[in-house]
């Protein structure tokens, strides 16, 4: 079970490497979440994958996505716990490729 410091800086670490993060090639990525499984397992003394933390943060931003939608009236919209914990952070969509961000989307 992630606890919320570690999903903080999972969101943290992967936002403020959004812009490399999307130069990599398919094989880079996964070391990427690899690397970063280890920071936060060291950090933590967790023991997750490179997988896993790949899922959890994509499990994320579904939660975002779902919560939009509910926030927008959507009936497919859905109010999640994760989704209301991390609204106003995935507000900005940090982890579409830079040339989809708007620094001043609304």
């Amino acid at each position: 079970m992630w606890s919320k410091d570690q999903l903080n800086y999972l969101i943290e670490k992967r936002k403020s490497e959004n812009e490399n993060y999307h130069q990599l090639n398919n094989n880079m990525r996964y070391n990427y979440w690899k690397t970063l499984a280890s920071e936060i397992n060291i950090k933590f003394g967790t023991d997750y994958s490179g997988k896993k933390c790949k899922e959890k943060f994509y499990g994320l931003v579904r939660a975002y996505k779902k919560m939009k939608k509910y926030v927008d009236g959507d009936p497919k919209g859905k109010k999640t716990m994760l989704g209301e914990m991390f609204f106003e952070e995935f507000k900005e969509h940090f982890w579409e490729k830079p040339s989809k961000y708007h620094k001043y989307k609304y």
